[in-house]
């Protein structure tokens, strides 16, 4: 198990703590996304063809999206970004990059960290600009 994968069943755990009833759903989505949420059932389907690392990039996703709760109508964008980088902070933090994360393959670092790559880019970036702004 990675440390990505250890950090989502903590959260999984807090999120239990204070819901008791989860439902996650493999499935179909929407052609262009790989996990929906729906509030109301708090229930998170991923799609059946998602690898293991998507699968648990997916997972967190939803439930840091059933933690926050809703968002209002017409932010659903920014606050799809500001889970998705939530989530890279979660699972591909900078001290678990590598020393060179600026230069690091996302590939390698997807498959080394057990996440999807999106994450790993995610992660990446952001831990180049948290680098770069601390250094101005």
């Amino acid at each position: 198990m990675t440390a990505a994968h250890t950090t989502l069943i903590a959260h999984l755990y807090t999120l239990l703590a204070a819901t008791p009833c989860l439902v996650i759903h493999r499935g179909s989505t929407h052609p262009d996304e790989i996990a929906t949420v729906d509030f109301d059932r708090r229930m998170v389907t991923i799609d059946a063809t998602a690898d293991l690392g998507e699968f648990a990039a997916s997972l967190m996703y939803g439930i840091r999206h059933l933690h926050r709760g809703p968002c209002y109508e017409g932010d659903e964008a920014a606050t799809a970004r500001a889970v998705a980088e939530e989530v890279a902070r979660l699972l591909a933090p900078a001290e678990q990059l590598p020393a060179a994360f600026e230069t690091a393959d996302p590939n390698q670092v997807a498959l080394d960290l057990g996440i999807d790559i999106d994450t790993a880019r995610r992660g990446i970036a952001l831990a180049t600009h948290d680098k770069t702004t601390r250094q101005d």
